[in-house]
């Protein structure tokens, strides 16, 4: 059985003009055919324009039974029509109702003085910069970042399952093979997000992961997330990933999470111009700040 077509729209498709979204307002989108769409919509708030996947994280139902329209009758949250979750405008995040603390998933748009359009996802914007810029390679060292191929399943299945990795993990359970290989394969099946592996020649020595997140104050934001290899620590790779990624994408809002006791990251991501973003560990590096 052949796999069914990607029904999202390329990148740089027009969604709308600015002036078409009432303020406040949302429109909703879609492409595709029953079983195999692609639903989304854009809000907007004064200044604020953000873009979510049509899909409430409770039920998994559309937000919307009217014609795109997602707000509550106050203006201020957003609201699933099924089961009455109400988000945030400017992250996504549900504020109340039965998926509390749950997110929407971000679509990373364009918005221009006139338009509103779809972005290049960021492993598509990888694959190019990947086969037309040097910029990965450093200066000073043979370090290399590259796309992770299947292939590499088996190795960061390894070095996740390391137990000082796990330690400083959100989820320090060890994951089994099974749960790893499927999360792997969803994980390079996603547009929007992006696993590069870090070599020295053809040595595999870590990797940095980036999934698309929602920044209050900032919109469209990337979450990196690093293993090194046990056999390769110390040795500055972590730094050195962090420093190539931002000369990849110099341009997106990059944060992080890093456990308080976690001193050797906290050090090596402040190094690299993250500063902190609130109590709880969460770390951002604006454009422009990375060393």
């Amino acid at each position: 059985m052949s796999a069914k077509p990607d029904p999202r729209p390329a990148p740089g498709t027009l969604l709308c003009r600015l002036d078409e979204l009432a303020d406040p307002g949302s429109r909703a989108f879609a492409w595709g055919e029953f079983g195999n769409e692609f639903r989304m919509f854009v809000v907007r708030k004064g200044a604020l324009v953000r873009a979510y996947v049509n899909e409430c994280p409770h039920a998994r139902h559309p937000l919307d039974w009217n014609l795109g329209q997602v707000f509550d009758p106050s203006r201020e949250l957003l609201v699933c029509a099924s089961h009455g979750a109400k988000f945030r405008p400017e992250d996504g995040v549900c504020v109340e109702g039965p998926c509390l603390g749950k997110s929407l998933m971000p679509v990373e748009i364009d918005v221009g003085d006139k338009t509103v359009r779809l972005a290049t996802p960021m492993r598509r914007r990888l694959e190019h910069l990947l086969v037309e810029s040097d910029s990965r390679v450093s200066d000073r060292t043979a370090l290399t970042l590259r796309l992770a191929r299947p292939m590499d399943a088996q190795t960061t299945f390894a070095w996740q399952s390391d137990p000082s990795t796990r330690l400083h993990m959100r989820n320090p359970e060890k994951p089994n093979w099974e749960e790893h290989r499927a999360w792997f394969a969803l994980l390079l099946a996603d547009p929007r997000r992006a696993l590069l592996i870090a070599e020295y020649g053809n040595t595999p020595v870590g990797s940095i992961r980036l999934d698309p997140q929602v920044l209050a104050g900032a919109g469209a934001a990337f979450e990196v997330s690093i293993v090194t290899a046990p056999s390769h620590r110390n040795k500055g790779i972590g730094g050195t990933i962090l420093r190539l990624t931002r000369e990849l994408v110099p341009d997106v809002v990059l944060v992080a999470f890093v456990k308080p006791e976690n001193a050797a990251s906290l050090k090596i991501f402040a190094v690299n111009g993250y500063v902190p973003a609130d109590k709880d560990g969460h770390l951002v590096n604006w454009p422009g700040s990375g060393h």
